[in-house]
């Protein structure tokens, strides 16, 4: 990627970077809330903002979701269960669900 691809791809991450941000809240307090029914000992590592490669150049709010860490033993055998992982699928969209039927308000109220 050339330095001005690259900028130009920059400014329209950036450009959704507030879109993204309210996207990634909604996103984790979902997913920690309904796991953490499944298993108390989710913790809640919050969400982080960082200027990822695979997500350059998106014309829309995007995240990347970790849903835990294989060097863990404990969330190693989480992640290993079909179960976990469906559960895992349905927070993640229940929370673009819920962020998409926020702009939808907030579009009708403006």
């Amino acid at each position: 990627m050339s330095d001005l691809q690259f900028l130009l791809a920059d400014l329209a991450t950036r450009a959704n970077t507030e879109e993204s941000a309210r996207l990634a809240t909604q996103v984790q307090s979902g997913l920690v809330s309904s796991l953490r029914n499944r298993d108390g000992k989710i913790r809640d590592l919050g969400t982080k903002e960082a200027l990822f490669y695979v997500l350059l150049g998106t014309k829309m709010p995007a995240i990347l979701v970790e849903t835990g860490f294989l060097s863990n033993a404990a969330e190693e055998k989480r992640l290993a269960s079909p179960g976990y992982q469906d559960d895992v699928a349905r927070a993640i969209a229940s929370g673009v669900q819920g962020f998409v039927g926020n702009r939808d308000r907030l579009a009708k109220a403006n």
